[in-house]
């Protein structure tokens, strides 16, 4: 700031002289002074001219390897620009994109809104109700924090793996970002560096595999570009009001799953179409539509198939003891007739998303029940039955009398293990003993063995710690809350489990409030025992405490998990979060920089973005101790001003040497 202060007065020196020059005519100055003084009246104009920053380049957007069968991340924008009248008509149009979906194929859903920031009001699910009122929830206020509801709506993901079930955001806005993080920035008009910081945060989401659609409602060519460059091109959709919004939401629902047919089965006990309460979903049926053929999943659909425009039949795989109660399609542009075990005449357009019901019911005189088994797991392996046809490499199914015993023995792959059994009553390691009172379905889970190879040590249980933290740049003295997530990934229970967290020497201990959690003031690390936790089942701890004011930079905090009580795999047994203290350090240059990231060991769950150092933030100038404005947490943002560099400079020189040769002439 002195050489700024120092370069203004030159300037002014340089002005008076000139006025005299012209006025008075005096002998002209020295030189090398008039040079000085130039370079200092440019370098005051570069530091007071604005210049754009640019430092976040798109990365590609992945293509969906398939269009249905999606789990679709819907991301809402609810800031203030949007009145209450406005944002319902966006909710009935996002609504209305999910009544296309669901349950016709075979989708879930998770949503997410923002404002100042974003929140999760539903996680991924099936359930239509629950996304329908996870929709109705935000309301209008606030600024746009494009990164924040990007990021965690990327939080999230996976609640499906495989190729059958892509990931995919859909966002949509209808302004400019102006708020990034925890509520950082201005709020008020267009925020370069929000928007940088929500083109990195798009960048990680990209190149973890997941496709970003966009849709901006009446957005300038400008602010289109913005949202292409958090998508792409090709997947953005430009959307003219709030009125239009239902029609491209329908558009892009045909774009996703025109064409396909999903078929659900379902076992109505009675047979009796009239009542509802006693039908459940038909596990390990076979279908054929167009050349291709299915078994039907745990829930009782198919894939969703793509098919050509035309006529078509969907056919199933009779089975012994049922017969067909009702079939019906729903969504093509001729639905069809069910005779015999298909529905035949189905006439499909590109457009049409078509859902095929099938609900059989026992056959009172050829009384059986189905045993259907499925594989998971990332292993390989084979099932077989000592009675029937079950002989399974990936999923199979056979019918038997009332009361016949069944022993399914699972052997694994050679560089697999075997995990375990779920449903039909069997769980563990061992041979799978059923008897046949009612249709049932079990699932044989393999696993690629730690070791590579076969014979490895079998699991059942898998623990695993997911940490979290709600503030990733916290200042001096502000209060943070960690999260441990502890689930149970396997398919028997889980015991004897620990969790130890030492903290870090930056931040002092406040409370805690897991069952069994104690805090060590010795040694500052909480201790965690959990003595059982079912298959699927999570537990939370929230640990409370306080920065300290004396300290700066950044601090790792890691959640480490052991037990003695089974566990299939360790990858998954630690996590780390590291975050960024925001107080400014002296230096030379009268300030400084910190970034803040996290990190998830093992875990597989996303974690906000660091906050990077990106060109139109601070930046100094070596030897000068120079320090343009910057970005520091909760402050307003300030983005760096002035001419290009290299220009300037260039500038300097010719005009210096211009001007010097005409006062030499003078």
């Amino acid at each position: 700031m002195y050489l700024i202060s120092f370069c203004k007065s030159l300037s002014f020196r340089l002005l008076q002289k000139a006025k005299n020059f012209f006025w008075i005519k005096p002998k002209p100055f020295n030189n090398m002074i008039f040079r000085t003084m130039l370079a200092c009246l440019l370098l005051v104009l570069s530091v007071a001219a604005p210049v754009p920053a640019w430092a976040a380049d798109p990365e590609p957007n992945p293509k969906l390897n398939q269009a249905c069968g999606l789990d679709i991340a819907l991301v809402i924008d609810s800031s203030g620009s949007i009145d209450s009248s406005e944002l319902s008509e966006m909710k009935g149009a996002f609504n209305g994109f999910v009544a296309e979906l669901l349950p016709g194929t075979p989708s879930m859903f998770s949503v997410t809104d923002f404002d100042n920031t974003a929140a999760v009001p539903q996680l991924f699910t099936f359930d239509v109700n629950l996304i329908g009122n996870a929709i109705s929830i935000p309301a209008s206020g606030g600024s746009t924090n494009w990164q924040d509801g990007l990021s965690k709506a990327f939080s999230t993901f996976d609640p499906r793996t495989g190729p059958d079930h892509p990931n995919l955001i859909v966002f949509a806005s209808d302004g400019e970002p102006n708020k990034y993080g925890n509520n950082y920035g201005s709020g008020a008009d267009f925020s370069q560096y929000a928007f940088e910081q929500a083109v990195l945060q798009a960048n990680e989401i990209k190149n973890s595999g997941i496709r970003i659609i966009t849709l901006g409602i009446g957005l300038t060519a400008e602010g289109a570009d913005h949202l292409k460059a958090i998508s792409s091109a090709d997947a953005y959709y430009d959307v003219a009001d709030f009125a239009a919004l239902s029609n491209s939401l329908k558009i892009l629902a045909a774009d996703l799953c025109g064409g396909t047919v999903t078929v659900t089965k379902f076992i109505d006990a009675d047979g009796n179409m009239q009542t509802e309460d006693d039908r459940s979903p038909g596990p390990g049926w076979g279908f054929e539509v167009a050349g291709n053929s299915d078994i039907t999943g745990p829930d009782g659909k198919s894939i969703a198939w793509k098919v050509d425009p035309g006529t078509h039949a969907v056919k199933e795989t009779e089975s012994q003891g049922y017969f067909l109660a009702d079939a019906y399609c729903t969504g093509a542009t001729g639905n069809g007739a069910a005779s015999g075990t298909e529905i035949s005449g189905i006439e499909i357009r590109d457009s049409d998303i078509v859902s095929c019901i099938f609900i059989n019911s026992p056959d009172p005189a050829e009384a059986s029940n189905k045993l259907s088994v499925f594989k998971d797991g990332t292993g390989s392996g084979s099932v077989a039955g000592d009675v029937g046809n079950i002989a399974c490499g990936d999923a199979c199914s056979d019918s038997y009398d009332p009361g016949t015993s069944v022993v399914l023995t699972a052997t694994p792959g050679s560089d697999s293990v075997f995990v375990g059994w779920s449903g039909a009553g069997c769980s563990g390691a061992g041979a799978c003993h059923i008897t046949m009172d009612s249709d049932k379905s079990v699932t044989a889970t393999f696993d690629l063995s730690q070791s590579g190879g076969g014979g490895g040590e079998t699991g059942v249980a898998d623990p695993a710690v997911i940490k979290t933290l709600d503030n990733a740049v916290p200042a001096p003295g502000a209060q943070i809350v960690y999260t441990i997530n502890v689930y149970n990934a396997g398919i028997s229970t889980a015991t004897a489990v620990t969790i130890t967290d030492p903290l870090p020497a930056s931040v002092i201990f406040s409370s805690g409030n897991g069952v069994g959690a104690v805090y060590d003031a010795t040694t500052t690390t909480v201790i965690w025992n959990i003595n059982e936790l079912g298959p699927g089942e999570d537990v939370f701890l929230h640990i409370t405490a306080t920065v300290k004011n004396d300290t700066a930079g950044d601090f790792v905090n890691t959640a480490t998990l052991s037990t003695t009580g089974g566990n299939s795999r360790t990858d998954n047994d630690s996590s780390s979060i590291t975050a960024a203290i925001n107080r400014p350090s002296q230096n030379s240059g009268g300030g400084s920089v910190y970034t803040a990231g996290n990190s998830s060991g093992g875990s597989g769950i996303p974690v906000p973005l660091p906050l990077p150092q990106v060109a139109g933030a601070s930046t100094s100038v070596p030897a000068l101790g120079l320090l343009m404005p910057e970005v520091l947490g909760e402050a307003a943002e300030l983005p760096r001003t002035g001419l290009p560099l290299w220009p300037t400079l260039f500038g300097t020189v010719i005009l210096a040497a211009v001007l010097d040769r005409k006062f030499r002439c003078l």
